[in-house]
């Protein structure tokens, strides 16, 4: 079965119904970053480099990453400004406007909540805006490569199953040979 995915103009459906902007900052964080809901809620701003604007995903005391491996994702610009201008509440990124610490139950079905009123898939899960972005990467012709270490698989195998390739995407993609192949017949 192939994970769920928005689509861009779902994706925008998605964020017209989230009420609070530092929510939608967090969808869009997660969209752009790839990352699980728990290496979000328990990212520290220890592990963010905003010289080099790298975000280190890293097991700590407190948590451990799906593999037990650390990676680093680099950040887009939207990521790079947010993180600049994001007030520092406490030692973790993301917090409810109080300060007080997310819980990955709490992002979950208040995701889950949002989903329900949008005119979306109903089964878009927290988890497939990873899918999300790595569908997107992939759909703009990124390397699958980079896509797996971004995402942090060992496997190329899991990395595949997130890319949603569809009829025009291939045949865009075959269509690239078009040129090469008309100029042997000369």
């Amino acid at each position: 079965m192939r994970p769920t995915y928005l689509t861009p103009d779902d994706f925008q459906k998605l964020l017209s119904v989230i009420q609070y902007d530092w929510f939608r900052d967090l969808v869009r964080f997660a969209v752009s970053t790839m990352m699980r809901v728990g290496e979000i809620v328990n990212l520290q701003w220890s592990s963010i480099d905003l010289e080099k604007r790298l975000i280190l995903v890293e097991n700590t005391k407190e948590y451990s990453t799906k593999t037990r491996k650390s990676r680093v994702i680099p950040m887009n610009e939207w990521v790079y400004y947010f993180l600049i201008q994001k007030e520092k509440k406490n030692e973790h990124v993301f917090t409810f406007p109080d300060g007080k610490s997310l819980r990955v139950g709490y992002v979950s079905s208040r995701f889950t909540k949002y989903v329900r009123k949008a005119p979306i898939d109903q089964k878009i899960h927290f988890h497939s805006l990873r899918h999300t972005g790595a569908t997107w990467l992939v759909q703009k012709d990124i390397p699958i490569f980079t896509i797996q270490h971004i995402l942090g698989h060992s496997s190329i195998a899991t990395t595949q199953i997130y890319s949603h390739i569809g009829v025009e995407d291939m045949r865009r993609s075959v269509g690239t040979l078009n040129e090469l192949i008309s100029s042997t017949n000369n």
